[in-house]
């Protein structure tokens, strides 16, 4: 994955938590998800919809 701005390229971290800023940015800037998450925020529930936000976000081309 390549941040845009910086083209700085990462490799997908296995968690949210895990993910670097700027991707949690992204998800929110691309209209992804409503907002960046605290890890007591997210339930079950809201894994899967991080999860396929995470899978539509690697689909965008200036993202790859």
């Amino acid at each position: 994955m390549r941040n845009p701005e910086t083209n700085e390229q990462v490799k997908m971290a296995n968690s949210y938590r895990m993910s670097k800023r700027w991707v949690k940015e992204a998800l929110v800037a691309e209209g992804l998800l409503d907002k960046i998450y605290k890890a007591t925020e997210i339930d079950d529930g809201k894994k899967i919809e991080i999860n396929l936000a995470f899978e539509q976000l690697l689909q965008l081309d200036k993202y790859k």
